[in-house]
């Protein structure tokens, strides 16, 4: 199955089936973390600029550093698993 075919079967399936009311989503907990380390930053940084690029920078640092990390236990578990 070609890519395209991937990713029109996976937008179907999210469009009829959806995402769990009571589960954690990756991206709503993505969100709430941009939201948080935002309104932090632009407490502290006045040029929104600035403040932007250290949320953006700090953000995707996190995501890349716990998903490693995660990745990196299975491994260790199994390589099977990672």
């Amino acid at each position: 199955m070609g890519l395209s075919w991937q990713i029109l079967t996976a937008f179907l399936l999210d469009l009829s089936i959806g995402d769990p009311k009571q589960w954690p989503h990756p991206v709503r907990l993505i969100g709430a973390a941009a939201s948080w380390l935002e309104e932090k930053t632009r407490k502290h940084i006045s040029n929104l600029s600035i403040a932007g690029a250290i949320t953006t920078v700090l953000l995707v640092g996190s995501i890349y550093e716990s998903t490693y990390w995660v990745l990196y236990s299975l491994h260790t578990i199994s390589p099977y698993l990672s």
